[in-house]
């Protein structure tokens, strides 16, 4: 096939000294100067390799110099392939204005890892990272997602066991190159510096014996001024079990967390979840929670959108009936599949009534628009739609049989990264839709609605929070 699609992209010719005295603010003029000479560059080589090879890093355009906002946002309209796949994993183009564009490369036993770009808030860092080795992946099964290798991460100095570990998510970009999203999270009750030196180390769990590491300078001051802090937001009491002091709330580009603890010392190893949502329809999700030694803990909730002036925030726990306790009923569609043409109810007698009246296909969204009729509990079950890829091409019924009574390995679920759910219509208040974002409609999808039994929501005192600064 010829050289590798970012040995290509790497030989492409910049002057460096064009850039070096680019200022935040360009005119209109310098800006089409730059994309005319920028595409030039690009589009001398080969067409076959110019779509692949734009998901290069863009500091190897410029080596180590550093890229002002405006220049990164030049250059980035070039490179959409790269933005969109890190997106996919979880680095939204929301943080383009806060993100440190970092270039550097490390190799050992033939892989070259480059961090790509990094941003973070008080208590969360987002390191973009990508690894290359020649047949990197060629063996990589379609269903397979582990990493081969751990990645920690932590301060230096005095503020060692800052970071307590995170997420780790891997996409496949070619049979050369993977990318990789690293979420590197502040312990409990700890407040990440504005400036500091986090150490990135990266080893293999095979006997290849691979090791490289990485001192990244880290800033989080731009994204301090987009962050709203607000403490001492009250105490929730949830029936007779607990009494939850929720101390404090951080909403930033990045995520929503909350801490709160709970009153009853025995319960230190219980969870409470939180049903959020805001004053303009949207819908909030749950996405776990951290606990240190002590009773603090934090709630993690999906991103708060811009325009929400209030949130109202429900702690809950869930109450999982036994059988004993709850007569299982043989509804029609439990444990099973749907293509996302399938328009149906889904009645779940005394738990509850979803009307599936629309969905809605377009761009890279999948949206089911639904209506609910039943307990409020039920509602804060916020997968009652999942959704799920297909492998493969044929998405016919008795394919979709196969599926649903034996082999499940065919499918991978939608990650909550990637779900958004809101009211349509304030004015129709048993309306809703969940929209699946970062989808590909050149695959095949399937849904599935409702788990049975019904867990129990048991919610707290709902808790007001004016989000102004």
């Amino acid at each position: 096939m010829g050289k590798d699609i970012y040995e290509e992209f790497d030989s492409i010719y910049f002057d460096k000294a064009e850039f070096e005295n680019v200022e935040d603010s360009l005119s209109e003029i310098e800006i089409k100067r730059l994309n005319k000479n920028l595409k030039k560059r690009i589009f001398k080589y080969d067409k076959k390799y110019i779509k692949a090879a734009a998901i290069a890093s863009i500091t190897l355009i410029i080596g180590a110099s550093v890229m002002t906002p405006a220049f990164a946002k030049t250059i980035v309209q070039y490179i959409p392939a790269m933005e969109s796949l890190y997106g996919k994993l979880g680095y939204y183009s929301e943080y383009k204005d806060f993100s440190q564009y970092i270039g550097e490369s490390k190799e050992d036993k033939g892989y070259k890892f480059t961090i790509d770009k990094l941003v973070a808030d008080q208590d969360t860092v987002l390191v973009a990272l990508r690894i290359t080795k020649p047949g990197l992946n060629n063996k990589l099964k379609e269903k397979d997602s582990q990493v081969d290798f751990i990645m920690t991460a932590d301060l230096t100095g005095m503020d060692r066991g800052t970071i307590a570990g995170g997420g780790l998510y891997k996409r496949v970009v070619d049979e050369n190159t993977s990318l990789v999203l690293l979420e590197n999270e502040a312990v409990v009750g700890k407040t990440l510096p504005k400036r500091f030196n986090m150490n990135l180390n990266i080893f293999s769990t095979s006997n290849e014996g691979i090791k490289v590491d990485f001192q990244l300078p880290v800033s989080r001051e731009k994204i301090e001024e987009e962050t709203i802090v607000k403490k001492s937001l009250g105490m929730s009491e949830i029936e007779d079990k607990f009494k939850i002091n929720l101390s404090e709330i951080k909403v930033s580009p990045l995520n929503t967390k909350i801490k709160y603890s709970i009153d009853k010392s025995n319960d230190e190893n219980t969870f409470v979840s939180f049903y959020c949502y805001d004053d303009k329809g949207n819908i909030y999700l749950d996405m776990g929670g951290r606990a240190d030694d002590s009773n603090e803990k934090s709630g993690v909730v999906s991103g708060i959108e811009k325009n929400a002036n209030k949130l109202y925030i429900v702690p809950y726990i869930m109450q999982y009936a036994s059988k004993e306790e709850k007569k299982i009923e043989s509804f029609d569609f439990v444990g099973k599949l749907y293509d996302v043409n399938t328009i149906r109810e889904f009645n779940f007698k005394e738990d509850g009534k979803i009307n599936v009246y629309n969905i809605e296909k377009k761009g890279e969204k999948i949206k089911f628009y639904y209506t609910f009729v039943g307990p409020e509990g039920f509602l804060g079950k916020q997968d009652i739609i999942q959704l799920y890829e297909l492998k493969g091409n044929n998405q016919d019924t008795a394919r979709l049989k196969e599926i649903n009574e034996e082999n499940r390995d065919d499918i991978a679920l939608i990650s909550k990264k990637d779900i958004k759910m809101y009211k349509p219509d304030l004015s129709k208040p048993n309306n809703y839709c969940i929209e699946f974002t970062n989808i590909d409609l050149d695959k095949n999808y399937v849904y599935s609605v409702g788990c049975v039994p019904v867990p129990k929501m048991i919610t707290g005192d709902k808790i007001e929070v004016n989000l102004s600064k």
